[in-house]
């Protein structure tokens, strides 16, 4: 299932069935579920469970997040925007998730809108010697 943790079968079993038999007042008293097995880890009888444990928390529990980034691809790569290359979906992409909140709201600093501006007349420089006949 996990074999970078390479947990021993045999252990991972005793372990469990020594966990289910404890009395709840003998394990750590803590809500948070990643905090608990981390106490838990602690105690000489439990080394295996809560590595595995710990491993299975960090599983999505669902999709959604993944279905929320192919959504904000999709309204980047639009039917106009077909010819964007992939590094520019990417850091629109980054742009989109790092930066919440409305587009005007943006504050970029001197360094971004040099380089903005810079690659606007690099790519309107190339589109100019791409319509000019060469002689």
């Amino acid at each position: 299932m996990f074999p970078q943790l390479s947990l021993s079968k045999d252990r991972l079993r005793e372990e469990l069935i020594d966990y289910q038999v404890t009395d709840s007042k003998q394990l750590p008293q803590e809500d948070n579920i990643d905090r608990f097995w981390g106490l838990l880890g602690k105690d000489v009888r439990f080394s295996e469970l809560p590595r595995l444990m710990k491993a299975l928390l960090c599983i999505p529990h669902s999709n959604a997040s993944s279905e929320r980034v192919f959504s904000m691809v999709r309204k980047i790569v639009t039917e106009n925007r077909m010819s964007l290359d992939n590094s520019t979906v990417c850091a629109l992409l980054a742009c989109k998730i790092n930066h919440s909140g409305p587009a005007y709201k943006y504050t970029r600093s001197k360094k971004v809108l040099k380089n903005a501006k810079s690659a606007t007349y690099l790519h309107n420089k190339s589109l100019v010697n791409v319509r000019e006949p060469h002689e």
